[in-house]
């Protein structure tokens, strides 16, 4: 995460405390952490790379996926530079500036990769740096969005159930932007909740329909837009809160590294499960989602 805690007290002393503590109500965030001002989130992946030695990881991957929409320049592409002390001849890399749909898309180039039977070790780096785009006064943007790297590193396996759906509406892509006239990002809230109706749920209700009879589903992650985004694809899922968990209360909206933040601790709470049976719902910024059923090796 970015260096700095911003807590709900830091949040209430930026745009008063009666505003703080209503969009906390609806957000469910507590605190979030972004990054200092002479930081940026490619600084805090390097300095993650070496704290949890992922060097030997990441050199051990055969397709490297970076999803980013932050960069220093327009060119080159983010990879450039949180890639720049890895030797990678031999490897693909590939650039996905597609936020918060971003994780779930890269899953799916990855599994068509393996499904070749040319790749069997894949990362997948997800980076967001939204503070960047706005002011900490911000009363829309500050009290949800976080700034986070992670690092996912996936192997082929045994041949499992896995479907998928994906759609991009371009239409709303006004709903999430950032001007460079400005150098302000804009969300329409309402909006988003809007698409998460209209288009996500249909999506998830059609691909589950095609799930195999009898499978169980063990998860729902879906991405941390906010409590009442994920409390409203609970209820039109009939879904409980073991199975839909709200999983960012204290880190904010992390926007492509929600999904796999969930996953992390879904997989630390089922250490001695065989395979997981997973729908992964990432949507947000284009607009875009990508809806996969898997299961999930263990």
């Amino acid at each position: 995460f970015g260096s700095l805690e911003f807590s709900h007290e830091h949040l209430s002393k930026e745009i008063g405390v009666s505003l703080a503590n209503r969009i906390k109500e609806k957000s469910g965030f507590e605190k979030r952490y972004i990054c200092l001002e002479d930081e940026d989130i490619f600084d805090v992946a390097n300095r993650s790379i070496k704290e949890n030695n992922l060097e030997q990881d990441i050199e051990e991957t055969e397709l490297i996926i970076v999803v980013c929409e932050h960069t220093k320049n327009h060119i080159p592409p983010p990879s450039a530079f949180l890639m720049e002390n890895f030797n990678l001849k031999n490897k693909m890399v590939i650039d996905l500036n597609r936020g918060c749909s971003g994780f779930c898309e890269a899953i799916v180039i990855a599994n068509n990769f393996f499904s070749s039977g040319h790749q069997n070790k894949v990362a997948i780096i997800t980076a967001e740096n939204y503070s960047k785009y706005f002011k900490r006064s911000n009363r829309s943007l500050s009290p949800i969005f976080s700034d986070c790297v992670t690092f996912s590193f996936l192997e082929s396996g045994k041949s499992a159930n896995s479907l998928y759906d994906c759609g991009s509406f371009y239409e709303y892509k006004d709903d999430l932007r950032f001007n460079l006239m400005n150098s302000e990002l804009h969300m329409n809230g309402p909006g988003l909740i809007s698409f998460v109706k209209s288009q996500v749920i249909p999506s998830i209700k059609s691909l589950l329909n095609d799930v195999p009879n009898h499978t169980k589903l063990d998860y729902c992650l879906a991405h941390q837009g906010s409590k009442l985004i994920i409390e409203t694809l609970r209820n039109e899922l009939d879904l409980s809160t073991e199975v839909c968990p709200f999983t960012a209360q204290k880190i904010g909206n992390t926007n492509s590294s929600s999904i796999p933040i969930s996953l992390k601790k879904v997989l630390k709470d089922n250490r001695n499960a065989n395979s997981l049976n997973c729908l992964l719902s990432g949507f947000g910024v284009g607009l875009s989602y990508c809806n996969i059923f898997l299961e999930l090796e263990v």
